[in-house]
């Protein structure tokens, strides 16, 4: 699977995110995700996660350090510093991404399992691996947020809130 990891670099849609962090459900507020994944002069990755929607929202930038483990990065958060391990765990390249990253805060361990796209659009067959992966993590679907294709099509686990227009 994980043969040119050269191939993994680009945009990437963030489509759906599963986590057993209640704090990072309540960030994702329903804004889908653009990942752009560049090349650093140091040979590691350099991650730059922007939101397609409210137009200027602020960007954040992380560098993943390659592994010689195919697949396995690894980076800090950006607040406090923790650990981040971060695994593809299948990727086509061309269509679709499912990795998942380990993390935690000093007191608890998290668990985070992405669906990546190079599109908007993606099968049924997709969500369904997603969510097998999901639960292999031990994360059920509730735990599971999609990204909505536009505006105002939300349903926001009850802590987070719906994006609301600007009049």
């Amino acid at each position: 699977m994980w043969q040119d990891w050269w191939n993994f670099l680009g945009t990437w849609h963030g489509l759906a995110t599963a986590t057993n962090s209640d704090w990072f459900l309540g960030k994702l507020k329903c804004i889908p995700c653009l990942a752009q994944l560049n090349l650093t002069a140091d040979g590691n990755i350099e991650l730059t996660r922007s939101y397609i929607w409210p137009e200027n929202s602020p960007k954040s930038v992380s560098t993943y350090a390659v592994t010689s483990e195919p697949g396995v990065f690894h980076a800090k958060t950006l607040k406090g510093g923790y650990p981040i391990e971060f695994r593809v765990l299948e990727t086509d390249y061309n269509k679709i991404a499912i990795a998942v990253a380990y993390m935690n805060d000093g007191d608890r361990k998290f668990t985070v399992v992405k669906l990546l796209s190079r599109t908007r659009d993606i099968s049924a067959d997709t969500v369904d691996k997603f969510e097998d992966y999901t639960l292999k993590k031990g994360l059920t679907k509730a735990n599971i947020v999609f990204s909505p294709k536009k505006r105002g099509e939300c349903s926001p686990p009850s802590n987070t809130s719906p994006i609301v227009e600007e009049p």
